[in-house]
C-alpha cells in the first residue's frame, strides 16, 4: 500500500496527524522526530537486508526523511 492508496483513509481517522498524538501523549517534537528517524532507519535497513529494496532506493528514502 502506498501513500496514494492510504490517503483517503485520513477522512476516517480524526487523529491521523502526528501533532495530535504528540499532544495526547505529551511528547515533544525532538523526541518524536528522533523516534521516527530511528524507526525509518530500522525499516529501511531490514528491507535492504531482505533484498526488497536496492541500496539506491535505501539512500533515496534516507535522504528524504
Amino acid at each position: 500500500m502506498n501513500l496514494r492508496e492510504t490517503s483517503h483513509l485520513r477522512a476516517f481517522v480524526p487523529s491521523w496527524h502526528y501533532k495530535s498524538h504528540m499532544e495526547k501523549y505529551n511528547v515533544d517534537r525532538v523526541t518524536f522526530r528522533t523516534a521516527t528517524d530511528a524507526k525509518i532507519l530500522e525499516v529501511v535497513q531490514k528491507a535492504l537486508g531482505d533484498g526488497r529494496i536496492t541500496q539506491t532506493q535505501a539512500d533515496d528514502i534516507l535522504k528524504k526523511k
